[in-house]
């Protein structure tokens, strides 16, 4: 309902001791969540497609794809390792498939209208050519893994380029997008009564043609 991907977190001293054990360990748990959300998920771990990724990290600097357990171990280790870093740990997730484009709620908090009221702006965005990276290039062994650009287009753009022209897409996207950030917005109440002045909820979007 959250549309969060399946998700775990990797410590930096297990990764340290073990990297590929570390690596192996976290994909079996993401298996075996998914798994449960949806019995017909099985995969096997060396043919597992995920993320890794650190905390904080500013437009896809830190963010890197992987396949199977070796490739996890190799790309943990160059997140983790890096000079200067003090993050001790790293989230590895599935990937999710099929992804047209990423789609930014920015929410502004408008106080005027009440305590929970928010103006909001939604974005389009395209995504970068596939298999590239700026930030860990020689790491991303992944070829067909895009990372989301900064260059924006309009709604009508987005239905055309994104979604071969369907107008109705959009709609939903929007709409889902919207009823999704009310549900974070709240989250965040749960973690600080005074609401954050501005956020920006990214959304990355999963279309094929003739599905949804």
């Amino acid at each position: 309902e959250w549309r969060v991907p399946t998700t775990v977190k990797v410590q930096f001293a297990d990764v340290r001791r073990d990297a590929q054990a570390a690596a192996k360990q976290a994909i079996d748990a993401l298996l075996l969540i998914g798994a449960k959300k949806n019995a017909s998920s099985i995969q096997s771990a060396n043919g597992f497609y995920g993320v890794a990724k650190l905390g904080f990290s500013w437009q896809g600097d830190d963010v890197l794809p992987f396949a199977g357990i070796l490739n996890l171990s190799r790309v943990l280790q160059r997140l983790l390792n890096q000079p200067g870093g003090e993050q001790l740990h790293c989230f590895v997730q599935e990937l999710v498939p099929d992804v047209v484009c990423e789609h930014r709620v920015l929410c502004f908090r408008n106080e005027r209208e009440g305590p929970q009221r928010f103006v909001r702006e939604h974005l389009w965005l395209r995504m970068k050519t596939r298999g590239e990276h700026h930030n860990h290039q020689a790491a991303c062994e992944v070829h067909s893994f895009a990372l989301a650009s900064a260059k924006v287009v309009s709604d009508l753009e987005a239905g055309r380029e994104f979604f071969g022209g369907d107008a109705d897409a959009v709609h939903e996207v929007v709409a889902t997008t919207d009823f999704l950030a009310d549900k974070w917005l709240l989250w965040f109440l749960s973690e600080d009564a005074e609401p954050p002045p501005v956020t920006r909820l990214d959304f990355l979007v999963s279309w094929r043609i003739g599905g949804k």
